[in-house]
């Protein structure tokens, strides 16, 4: 396959790397100066294990950083990495972003390519404001424009190995961009959930900030409570888990529905 990704920051840059270690051709497409700078040098702009060994692997080979996509070239996907910020002073987002990541496709687009949403947005956006967008820069039905939500979930430190081998969600707005994007994301891990709608998608991944996110805050309190009387508190939340996940336990929280 041949897929171009629009955004080569944290998340653009670990998939295209992952992408075009496992059999596809990447072409990456990144408007900031600083991040191209370092590219042409064969590393990262942030530091991630292994990942400027992977780039200088690949780059020129199967990964290709370009000002523009090329039009000799025929794509199967693009994906789109962009972030959706808040308008200043609002609590609307801002989908100008978004929107100018997908004219940066209009040279080399004409509908029969699938598009892939990949970053956080608020339930609606792919199927509101992408979808339309596209069929109107392609001239063709909604219902024939290929679309997906495919929601990130790397962490930090592991981001390359995280998308090898952790379960990738895919949905589409009909059946060929849910193959598509299958067939896309089983070139890097064997496992691939399917979403019902591309609603469902992007709620998965809000799902996922918000635990991590939660899990976080509940670890910090617990910390600073434990520290007022003098305890370790990473102990005391090492110590609870292994309670918890005591087999003894474990079944007795599912035999009487406990939530853990």
């Amino acid at each position: 396959m041949t897929i171009g990704i629009i955004g080569l920051g944290y998340v653009g840059l670990t998939l295209a790397v992952a992408a075009s270690t496992h059999g596809v051709d990447v072409y990456g497409v990144e408007t900031n100066r600083h991040i191209k700078d370092c590219l042409k040098q064969n590393r990262a702009h942030f530091y991630e294990p292994g990942l400027d060994n992977l780039i200088q692997r690949t780059s020129g080979k199967t990964f290709y950083v370009a000002e523009g996509f090329p039009e000799d070239v025929k794509f199967d996907a693009f994906i789109i990495t962009v972030g959706t910020p808040l308008k200043k002073g609002s609590e609307e987002p801002n989908f100008e972003y978004i929107k100018s990541a997908l004219l940066s496709i209009k040279g080399v687009y004409d509908g029969s390519q699938l598009v892939i949403l990949r970053s956080t947005v608020s339930v609606g956006t792919t199927r509101r404001i992408v979808l339309p967008f596209l069929a109107g820069m392609c001239g063709k039905p909604e219902g024939e424009v290929l679309v997906s939500m495919c929601p990130e979930r790397t962490l930090e430190g592991v981001a390359v190995e995280e998308l090898t081998h952790l379960p990738q969600i895919v949905s589409g707005n009909n059946r060929k961009s849910v193959e598509i994007a299958q067939a896309l994301f089983r070139h890097m891990t064997p496992c691939v959930v399917e979403a019902e709608s591309l609603e469902e998608a992007e709620l998965i991944k809000l799902y996922c900030n918000t635990y991590r996110d939660m899990t976080f805050a509940i670890g910090n309190a617990f910390c600073m409570a434990a520290q007022k009387f003098g305890v370790d508190g990473v102990s005391a939340i090492q110590h609870a888990i292994e309670l918890l996940w005591h087999p003894v336990c474990a079944y007795n929280g599912f035999k009487f529905g406990v939530i853990r």
